[in-house]
């Protein structure tokens, strides 16, 4: 089983997205193994099952994960929005320093007004 860690977070979004369409036994082998970082011995030992029967189920049940997301792709649309939200909150954030800088030469009225259409943008947002 692949433990780097962004295949790890992966995981762990696929067990929060789908975890409750698996097995009650599925789910406790992912808990175990992603969550808990427990060994696969270790699991086996806790299970009473043999090392090869949770490497199996673990394989079966991260199979079963992936054809989900690959069929609804929940996770990868919550990722895809938490990266566009960081980009334009990025980009907000430029932006209400570019504002500041202009300062003493710009009317004093327009600056309010631009700054508070850009903290309504912000609330948007969130």
């Amino acid at each position: 089983m692949d433990r780097s860690l962004s295949e790890r977070m992966w995981v762990v979004r696929l067990i929060e997205a789908y975890g409750r369409l698996l097995t009650a036994h599925q789910q406790r082998i992912l808990r175990l193994y992603y969550l808990a970082d427990l060994s696969l011995g270790e699991i086996a030992e806790r299970l009473h099952v043999t090392r090869q029967a949770v490497f199996d189920g673990l394989r079966r049940s991260l199979r079963e994960l992936r054809r989900v997301e690959a069929s609804v792709g929940l996770v990868q649309v919550r990722d895809g929005g938490a990266r566009r939200q960081q980009t334009i909150t990025a980009r907000l954030d430029a932006l209400e320093q570019a504002i500041g800088r202009l300062g003493a030469r710009v009317d004093t009225r327009m600056l309010r007004r631009v700054t508070a259409a850009l903290a309504a943008v912000r609330r948007a947002i969130r």
